[in-house]
C-alpha cells in the first residue's frame, strides 16, 4: 500500500505514519527539497525538530524495518512530498 505526504515544515499528526504489523517500509522522497523523518514509539512529537533529525535527499528512498505499534514522522521545509511503501 502507498500513502502520499504533502510535507509541512513541522511535525504534524497529518504527516505521520502508523505501523500497525511488524514490517518493512520504503520511505520515497518525490520532491526537490530535502525530507527529514523520525521514528516514534508511540503518537509522541519527536523530540528533535526536523531541522536536526534524519534526512532523506531529493529523489532518495529508504528502507525501515519497522515493530508494530511505531510511527514514522516526515517533515519538509519549505514543503513538499513524500511515499511511504508498506510492504505487509
Amino acid at each position: 500500500m502507498s500513502t502520499l505526504y504533502t510535507l509541512t515544515p513541522d511535525w504534524t499528526a497529518t504527516n505521520r505514519f502508523e505501523v500497525v504489523a511488524n514490517s518493512e517500509v520504503l520511505i520515497c522522497n518525490t520532491c526537490a527539497y530535502d525530507v527529514r523523518w523520525s521514528r516514534t514509539a508511540d503518537t509522541s512529537v519527536p523530540l528533535a525538530p526536523p531541522a536536526v533529525s534524519s534526512i532523506l535527499r531529493p529523489g532518495d528512498s529508504l528502507s525501515l524495518p519497522l515493530e508494530a505499534g511505531q510511527y514514522i514522522w516526515l517533515a519538509a521545509l519549505p514543503f513538499g512530498t513524500a511515499v511511504i511503501e508498506d510492504f505487509t
